[in-house]
């Protein structure tokens, strides 16, 4: 039997504009840095769903109605479990703010754009961001299940399902 070890809960969000087929992407100066989807810590209180809607307005201004989960990303490390709840959203109302919050600066851009970064230009992405935005955008994938090895020298191995 494994021994007990803290879970930290987290949440991402991919806000989508259908009409001009644009999202928010934040470039986080704070920890994590380089191009998200914003998102951050669930608090006690609040459900799941409850955080990433306050997430978003923390660091964008923009206020959204609903969410949509669309998939789970965790992590075991060596010090616990980091799981990331995945939503989208396109039901939101407001103006971005390009200097919401302390994490970084926010703006629209093109869909598109954001899939050739991941090609193109993947060390402007926040690290392993890449490798979410495979199940934000294909359904075929919901679960991402990361695990870093005890050697230094091995790289993070990943597991979609």
């Amino acid at each position: 039997m494994k021994p007990n070890f803290p879970t930290e809960i987290t949440n991402m969000v991919m806000v989508y504009d259908k009409q001009r087929d644009m999202v928010v992407i934040e470039d986080r100066t704070k920890y994590w840095k380089g191009l998200a989807f914003p998102g951050g810590h669930a608090e006690a209180g609040e459900s799941l769903a409850e955080s990433a809607i306050r997430e978003v307005y923390e660091e964008t201004g923009l206020r959204l109605n609903s969410v949509q989960a669309c998939g789970l990303i965790h992590w075991d490390c060596a010090d616990g479990k980091y799981m990331v709840h995945l939503y989208r959203s396109s039901d939101f109302k407001g103006k971005l703010n390009r200097q919401a919050s302390d994490e970084g600066s926010v703006e629209w851009i093109p869909l598109e754009k954001l899939k050739s970064i991941r090609v193109y230009e993947p060390s402007r992405l926040a690290e392993y961001f890449g490798d979410y935005l495979r199940v934000f955008l294909d359904d075929g994938y919901h679960e991402l299940y990361a695990w870093e090895s005890d050697n230094d020298q091995q790289p993070v191995e990943f597991r979609y399902y």
